[in-house]
């Protein structure tokens, strides 16, 4: 409460070496994201000048909340797509059942 709709602000240098200015909206539902919190990281993201703004969450996102971040261009990741990148970037170190299953019926096959 009271964050404005942003739970994480970093920075990262750009490719031309200029600092990029990363809002995160950071959601632990069981139920879909509507699109009212990507309306406030959008506004966020005006107020405060950032560069990007990315929306995560452990469930999905309703069809409104898939349009916002279309039309706002706000990153929506959802649980498979945070899963999906521990284990690009911690190969085997999270296990979760949405892609863990997978890999590890192939491990105990080989």
């Amino acid at each position: 409460a009271g964050d404005l709709g942003v739970d994480l602000i970093g920075t990262k240098l750009g490719p031309d070496g200029m600092p990029r200015t990363y809002l995160f909206q950071c959601k632990r539902w069981s139920s879909k994201v509507f699109s009212e919190p990507l309306q406030r990281l959008v506004a966020e993201r005006e107020r405060r000048k950032a560069d990007y703004a990315v929306c995560v969450t452990t469930s999905d996102y309703t069809r409104d909340g898939q349009k916002i971040s279309r039309q706002q261009n706000v990153e929506a990741w959802n649980g498979e797509d945070v899963a999906r990148m521990l284990d690009l970037y911690f190969p085997g170190q999270y296990y979760n059942s949405m892609i863990g299953a997978k890999s590890w019926i192939s491990s105990i096959k080989a």
